[in-house]
């Protein structure tokens, strides 16, 4: 089940930080070792606001689908309507969620939802297909299977579908 096809009213994103060990000597002196060249703790908050409730449904049914914060997922173009280029990567990153999103009761028959997300990094290696562009309009059409574990034991397959583009 894709995420969705709604435009957010705000979007905070946090670019997350590179994985590093630090060590402080007895003296005082600092060395940090740098552990991968991929950012890590990415976070997306989305908030909608005035939703009708067949929207507030569908967020809340995509989360229940994706098994609350466990299930990945690609998000869909409509989440960076108005960039020409989204400050988070589109490729090679799925998301999922950090918390059960927050439903709260605006005027009479609308809603407010807040989502929060966090990005789950995917190795090329790990696709059997490439990951779309975020304009791939193919996208809604291909599945992308993801192997969680390594060759000899398969912890768990995902089957992906990052909806349209």
């Amino acid at each position: 089940m894709e995420f969705p096809s709604l435009t957010p009213s705000v979007r905070v994103f946090s670019p997350g930080v590179l994985p590093v060990v630090e060590k402080v000597a007895a003296s005082g002196a600092f060395s940090g070792f740098r552990r991968g060249n991929r950012t890590k703790n990415q976070t997306l908050s989305l908030t909608f606001n005035n939703l009708t409730e067949a929207n507030v449904n569908s967020i809340k049914d995509h989360y229940i689908d994706r098994n609350g914060t466990f299930d990945i997922f690609f998000l869909n173009a409509a989440v960076w309507s108005g960039y020409t280029t989204p400050p988070a990567p589109v490729v090679g990153v799925a998301w999922r969620y950090a918390t059960a999103p927050v439903i709260s009761d605006g005027i009479f028959g609308r809603w407010s939802v807040e989502v929060e997300l966090k990005t789950h990094g995917i190795l090329r290696g790990d696709l059997t297909q490439e990951p779309p562009a975020s304009t791939d309009a193919a996208a809604a059409a291909a599945d992308y299977i993801y192997d969680a574990g390594d060759s000899t034991t398969v912890a768990r397959d995902y089957l992906l579908n990052p909806g349209a583009s």
